[in-house]
C-alpha cells in the first residue's frame, strides 16, 4: 500500500489505525488467523517463543501457531540461525546460509484438487549451495512440488510445481531488503504470482494433484531415508502463511495490511 493518510477500516474484521506515512499507530490489525478464519492452515512467526533452540541459537523447531505440523531439523550442522534482531526493519528472523533448512511433516495435510496459497516474508543477499534454491516448499511424501518459491538465479525468482502452466522468471533484487512473496492456485488466468503487492507475469491456475503432506523451509526434503536435504536458499525468513484452500481478493488485500502493520519494513504497493 502507498505511503499517506490512510483511513481507519472498521467492520467484521476488525479495524487498522495509520498515521501519515503508513506507519501503523495501533494494534487493531487482524491477524491471520481472523482475516482467513476456516482457510487457515500454517502461520510460522519467527519470534522468540514460536522457536526452539540448541545450545548454538539453532533453531530445532518451528511452532506452528496453527497447530497443523512444525518445521523441525534433527541434524545440528543443518539447522538454521535464529536471530533476534537480524531482519529489514530490526525483527527477528530465521537465517540459512545456504546449508540449512527446517522440514515439516503434516499433521492435516492439503487434499487433491485443493487450491492453496501461500505468502512468506523473506530476503535474500548471497547464492546457496543449490542450483535452483527454495526459499519456501509445499511437498508430496513423493517428493512432487505443490507450491514452491525458488530462487532460478541470480536475481531471479521463479514458481514451478504441479499448481504449475508455465515458468515464471520474475526479477527481485538481491538487497538483503525484505519482500513479501505470494503464489497459489487462481481460479482464473488473471492472477498473478506477486512480490510487495505488485503482480508479475506467469498467470497460475490449477490445483493440487496430490495431497501435501510436508513443509519444507530454505530447502527440500529427499524422501529416501538418509539422503541430503537439497537446493537451501541463502537469506531469511520472518513469517510464513499457508491456506487449504484460494482466499478471497478481499482476504488478500487484508492480508498485505496486516503484513505492511508487522516490523519487516515492507513497501507493498
Amino acid at each position: 500500500m502507498t505511503a499517506g493518510v490512510r483511513k481507519r477500516r472498521t467492520g467484521r474484521r476488525g479495524q487498522w489505525q495509520y498515521a501519515s506515512g503508513g506507519t501503523a499507530t495501533s494494534s487493531t490489525v487482524d491477524t491471520p488467523k481472523t482475516i482467513l478464519s476456516d482457510i487457515i492452515h500454517t502461520w510460522l512467526v519467527a519470534e522468540r517463543g514460536d522457536v526452539d533452540l540448541d545450545a548454538h541459537g539453532r533453531v530445532t523447531r518451528w511452532r506452528n501457531r496453527v497447530g497443523s505440523g512444525d518445521p523441525v531439523e534433527v541434524s545440528e550442522s543443518t539447522r538454521p540461525t535464529f536471530m533476534q534482531n537480524g531482519f529489514a526493519g530490526g525483527a527477528s528472523c530465521i537465517s540459512g546460509s545456504g546449508t540449512q533448512m527446517l522440514y515439516g511433516t503434516l499433521t492435516t495435510t492439503i487434499a487433491t484438487a485443493a487450491r492453496p496459497y501461500v505468502w512468506v516474508v523473506g530476503s535474500w543477499n548471497s547464492p546457496g549451495t543449490g542450483l535452483l534454491e527454495i526459499l519456501f516448499r509445499l511437498q508430496t511424501s513423493a517428493e512432487q512440488s505443490a507450491i514452491q518459491i525458488v530462487r532460478k538465479s541470480t536475481g531471479s525468482l521463479f514458481a514451478q510445481g504441479s499448481l504449475t502452466d508455465g515458468v515464471d522468471d520474475i526479477s527481485v533484487a538481491e538487497d538483503g531488503n525484505a519482500h513479501l512473496f505470494e503464489y497459489g492456485a487462481l481460479e482464473t488466468t488473471t492472477g498473478k504470482y506477486v512480490v510487495d503487492g505488485v503482480a508479475n507475469n506467469g498467470a497460475r491456475t490449477g490445483t493440487t494433484v496430490n495431497p501435501v503432506t510436508t513443509l519444507c523451509v530454505f530447502g527440500f526434503q529427499r524422501p529416501v531415508v538418509g539422503t541430503p536435504p537439497g537446493s537451501m536458499w541463502g537469506g531469511e525468513i520472518a513469517e510464513v502463511v499457508v491456506t487449504k484452500s484460494l482466499p478471497t481478493d478481499a482476504q488478500k488485500t487484508d492480508m498485505r495490511e496486516y503484513f505492511e502493520s508487522r516490523p519487516y519494513g515492507l513497501s507493498i504497493a
